[in-house]
């Protein structure tokens, strides 16, 4: 799954793969430089995938 994270919310996004030991790979960056990342996990690592989700959405949200 690839997600696009805004920049103001990279710390935030690093924290949870970091306690989360998520495999994560740096893609590139949008026309926004916003970072794209691709997350790689497993059924039991769904809920901190689903924060991950809720976090770039949540700045999608605040940005419009």
């Amino acid at each position: 799954m690839t997600l696009t994270v805004p920049a103001d919310s990279m710390v935030e996004f690093a924290r949870i793969i970091e306690e989360n030991e998520l495999d994560n790979t740096i893609t590139g960056l949008t026309e926004d430089e916003e970072i794209m990342v691709e997350v790689q996990y497993d059924n039991d690592e769904r809920q901190a995938v689903c924060e991950l989700i809720e976090l770039t959405e949540a700045e999608e949200d605040d940005d419009e």
